[in-house]
């Protein structure tokens, strides 16, 4: 598969003048792109060991995404972090990585510094300002020379999440990450002719799609942050075609006033979480030529593996709603199955976990040889999702290995009991999760973000054994404003299982 390298190098010498990347009001042809990188992979490769681990910490910009392209092409491994989290938590994931230098952007400079003083072997911070001028601070490891020639080597470490533990550095090489890519853009049918809004953060797994619109020579806008109004505003400036949400983001999008008045925008893709019928109805409602696509990914697969098609979705509207619950079918690439325990495929329609095998796969968890290969079986990832697939090939979840509760010695799908409970009128948002119990190994637990007026506990547990097993009726219910979600719109039972105690 391609490096990175070689992208930028073969797309700037077949479309040179044509706009790669668009910032509010700055852009850069692929020429222009190109060699600000290559400028960049000379101040890295001056300044940084072979090898040498990089944090990135900073919001979406016109810079950010060079370096996301400049540390790998000389053959270092770029850190991603997360500009939400604490200082703490940073602290840790450079720790975890061993990370000597950290990139920061506007806003994170005085963060960046800090991290340099409290960590020993951090001695040096790049920044770069809204002018594009880089510096190198605290004392630079100047190297000697600079080849200039693409370096193989590098790549990308996501950290995850840390939904149900401590973060992992999840090891990405450039020809997985192209692999996904291509792989996503194979599964989609987008290509030269798409202008794409991306919004999401890029210090999460969705960066992985860049390359890809590189690749073919689409059109990339980035945005800071994603606010609704600016988004109607860029679309409509730029003729965007196509955008890369979170579900919250599109609820938003949908339910905007301009959201009609999108004539150029054509795709719609998220993931994360599934999306309500009344959501995807008013999509294709208001503009019936939307193409809506739900991909199912996790940063160990380098982003989705499973995506439920535009035809899904007109089917849900067209009467068959349950399709919705449904995470699709493979992407090219991917090959995908569901096994138990002993790594045996299960009998359709049967619940097992999602094992899954291809080129866009991680290289392996930075610096933990043993999770690796728990993880990585015989060249199967082991997801930790349970799943069943139905007779029309449509793998539905049914729960994450490790959320799954076992109470009173029979298991608890999490899902299933959050799909009953989610169909209350009085529900807006429901989380359902398992705590330790001495009489039942594990009780049942919801918390609930109730619409206007009362709920109370008695009526939901009432509710839910309409349709429920009484062992699956949560002995708890816990009414929340809101409920923790990351930046990818997941929620984060962890914290809520703190709160519960």
């Amino acid at each position: 598969m391609l490096t990175f390298r070689q992208v930028l190098d073969s797309t700037a010498a077949r479309l040179p003048s044509k706009t790669a990347l668009v910032d509010g009001e700055r852009s850069q042809t692929f020429a222009a792109y190109r060699r600000s990188v290559l400028t960049l992979v000379g101040l890295v490769e001056r300044a940084c060991a072979p090898g040498a681990r990089i944090g990135l910490l900073g919001r979406n910009s016109l810079e950010h995404t060079h370096a996301l392209w400049a540390v790998p092409c000389a053959g270092r491994m770029l850190t991603m972090l997360n500009y939400r989290l604490h200082e703490k938590e940073l602290r840790a994931i450079l720790a975890d990585a061993g990370a000597t230098t950290v990139i920061a952007g506007p806003g994170y400079h005085e963060v960046a510094e800090s991290l340099s003083r409290d960590l020993e072997v951090l001695d040096q911070v790049i920044t770069y300002d809204e002018n594009g001028e880089w510096t190198i601070h605290r004392g630079p490891k100047v190297m000697p020379g600079s080849s200039n020639e693409a370096e193989p080597g590098g790549g990308w470490i996501f950290y995850t999440s840390g939904t149900t533990g401590e973060p992992k550095g999840v090891v990405l090489t450039q020809s997985s990450v192209m692999s996904a890519a291509v792989s996503y853009l194979l599964g989609t049918g987008l290509g030269a002719h798409e202008s794409v809004l991306m919004p999401l953060p890029l210090c999460h797994i969705v960066a992985h799609l860049l390359p890809g619109f590189f690749l073919v020579g689409a059109t990339v806008a980035v945005d800071p942050d994603f606010d609704p109004d600016r988004f109607m505003q860029t679309c409509q400036r730029l003729g965007i075609t196509t955008s890369i949400l979170a579900p919250i983001m599109l609820r938003r999008v949908v339910a905007h006033r301009q959201f009609a008045s999108l004539e150029a925008l054509r795709n719609l893709g998220y993931g994360g979480a599934p999306v309500e019928i009344a959501t995807v109805a008013t999509a294709l409602e208001v503009r019936p030529q939307i193409r809506l696509f739900q991909g199912l990914g996790m940063t160990e697969t380098d982003g989705t593996y499973l995506m439920l098609s535009p035809e899904d979705h007109w089917c849900a509207v067209n009467g068959d709603s349950q399709i919705l619950q449904s995470v699709g079918r493979a992407l090219p690439f991917a090959q995908v199955r569901i096994v138990d325990d002993h790594g045996n495929p299960v009998a359709e329609g049967a619940i097992g976990e999602l094992v899954v095998s291809g080129p866009q796969i991680m290289a392996g968890y930075w610096g933990h040889p043993s999770l690796t290969a728990q993880t990585l079986v015989d060249g199967w990832l082991r997801t930790g999702d349970l799943a069943r697939r139905d007779d029309d090939g449509l793998t539905y979840l049914a729960d994450r290995k490790k959320d799954m509760i076992i109470s009173g010695g029979l298991n608890v799908y999490c899902l299933e009991v959050e799909n009953v409970l989610a169909k209350h009128p009085q529900v807006a948002e429901v989380a359902v999760f398992g705590v330790a119990d001495a009489e039942w190994g594990e009780r049942v637990v919801a918390a609930v973000v109730p619409t206007a007026g009362g709920l109370t506990e008695a009526e939901l547990r009432a509710y839910a054994r309409e349709s429920l097993a009484g062992f699956k009726i949560p002995k708890q219910v816990v009414v929340v404003d809101g409920l923790p979600r990351n930046a990818m719109g997941k929620v984060l039972k962890s914290q809520l299982r703190r709160l519960v105690g």
